[in-house]
């Protein structure tokens, strides 16, 4: 019984041997995201940020703050060569289509992007039941993909998962709630950090170009 216990034991152990392999971290190769002949340089995600805003979030070094202003100057440049480029065919190519020319604008209009995105702190304040502020996130989403700190605070008490949502969030305290007189959202609300200056609140849903375009407005005034 003994011998058969050790052959038992024996057998186990030649079966099921623990493998311990080690986990090699890769190194971030900002230069991917630095040359604009790279398409890793274009890509947004899908509801997640561009990894460089990632490797910000998780290590904000002296050197990833760097890169990351140097990663929006860039496209900042790019897309307002190609609205002044797509300004310049309009205007040369006068037999185009109303269909086509509609096209061209709107393009145009996706590439607006000229501010300083540190200049600025969004706020949303939603209810995690409200398709509309659902439909925001998105919009917030692109603002942060451009540089723009975004936050969300939620108005109801419902249980929700942090991670379900693509940037950070919080719950809202009565007497912000009160503050702000909020009786029906999504409200949002921009800082102007230059001007020191608080924007009227934004009611209800709002496209990216509708938050660029005010931005661009109040930076006007």
């Amino acid at each position: 019984m003994e011998r058969r216990k050790k052959e038992l034991g024996t057998t186990t152990t030649n079966e099921f041997p623990e493998k311990k392999e080690a986990v090699k971290e890769k190194s971030f190769k900002w230069s991917k995201y630095l040359d604009p002949k790279n398409d890793e340089f274009f890509k947004e995600g899908n509801y997640t940020p561009p990894k460089p805003f990632m490797e910000l979030a998780r290590n904000p070094t002296d050197t990833n703050i760097s890169n990351w202003m140097a990663y929006n100057k860039k496209k900042n440049a790019l897309n307002q060569r190609l609205q002044v480029r797509m300004r310049e065919y309009l205007t040369k190519n006068a037999e185009l289509t109303p269909e086509v020319k509609k096209v061209v604008q709107a393009k145009t209009i996706n590439t607006q992007t000229q501010f300083d995105p540190s200049r600025y702190r969004i706020r949303m304040y939603f209810d995690s039941k409200c398709p509309h502020c659902k439909r925001m996130f998105n919009t917030l989403l692109a603002l942060q993909n451009r540089g723009i700190y975004v936050e969300a605070l939620q108005t109801d008490d419902a249980k929700i998962s942090k991670a379900s949502y693509p940037i950070p969030t919080r719950k809202a305290s009565a007497s912000e709630i009160k503050k702000q007189n909020i009786k029906a959202v999504p409200l949002t609300l921009i800082a102007d950090l230059k001007k020191k200056e608080l924007y009227p609140p934004i009611k209800g849903f709002q496209s990216i170009e509708a938050m660029t375009a005010l931005i661009k407005e109040g930076e006007s005034l």
